[in-house]
């Protein structure tokens, strides 16, 4: 018998990436600078910073479990975010809007201690402009995922936010241990009250940043509020999944704002030994 041919495997030949257009390149490396103040500003609104601030005004446990709530409370704007994205379609001018307002609310929370109101109404006050911010913040979270998901072309997506998000990370961890050891060296409230006064600065350099981004055109359609709230929710992966992100987040923050408290308090660890 003659001897059989080798079979050959045809290998499809990998796509080339896509040519990025100047103000795509350009915008991707405006996100990586915009994307770290915007990170140190977040870190230094939340996590021990804002509850070290809560106990120095005198907070009790309640405040610090709705300081700790009210974040996810506020997710419920962003479907309402989308809504007004989709029928204005300016989404760049809508993101700064949301991003500035959100990060504004910050200089009253440092200023509260000076502020005309009784001191034991300053940590339930401190709450509420922490859900006013944290409104603003959901909202400018959504119409930032959107409008950079259309930016970076999708052959690049992956590659790239993977990398900011790890850049991100470092200059987190970086920002978390410089407040620490700052808020362990210069006494209360005014430790607070400076990282919130340079966070707020920094939160606006970042919303400055946003106006040299590129704004590719959107279609601007006028979906009903019922189409945008039944949409995700005709999906079954999606309400699987909305389930365990419910149960998962319920048994989490039964314990995860305490842990600070705990820390502070009880164990007595500086703002440094908490950050590392």
């Amino acid at each position: 018998m003659p001897p059989r041919p080798t079979p050959t495997t045809t290998v499809e030949p990998t796509p080339a990436p896509s040519t990025l257009a100047e103000p795509v390149r350009r915008t991707m490396r405006m996100s990586l600078i915009e994307g770290g103040v915007v990170q140190v500003f977040l870190n230094w609104t939340s996590g021990s910073v804002l509850v070290g601030y809560l106990l120095a005004l005198g907070a009790s446990a309640s405040h610090v479990a709705l300081v700790a709530s009210v974040p996810f409370l506020a997710q419920v704007a962003s479907p309402f975010a989308a809504l007004l994205a989709e029928f204005v379609g300016r989404r760049r001018l809508l993101t700064a809007t949301m991003a500035a307002i959100g990060r504004a609310t910050w200089i009253l929370a440092a200023f509260l201690p000076q502020l005309p109101i009784p001191d034991a109404a300053r940590p339930g006050v401190l709450v509420l402009l922490v859900f006013v911010a944290s409104v603003f913040q959901s909202a400018t979270g959504t119409l930032w995922t959107a409008w950079m998901g259309d930016v970076v072309p999708e052959d690049r997506r992956g590659r790239y936010f993977g990398m900011r998000t790890g850049v991100l990370g470092v200059i987190g961890m970086v920002a978390n241990l410089a407040a620490g050891a700052f808020l362990d060296r210069v006494a209360a409230p005014l430790n607070f009250q400076l990282v919130l006064g340079v966070s707020v600065v920094l939160g606006g350099v970042g919303v400055a940043l946003y106006f040299a981004h590129h704004d590719p055109p959107s279609e601007r359609r006028a979906p009903s509020i019922r189409e945008v709230f039944r949409g995700p929710l005709a999906d079954r992966n999606f309400r699987r999944f909305l389930a365990f992100a419910v149960y998962w987040q319920f048994v989490v923050m039964l314990g995860a704002p305490f842990v600070i408290p705990y820390f502070l308090q009880e164990l007595a660890m500086s703002f440094t030994q908490v950050a590392v």
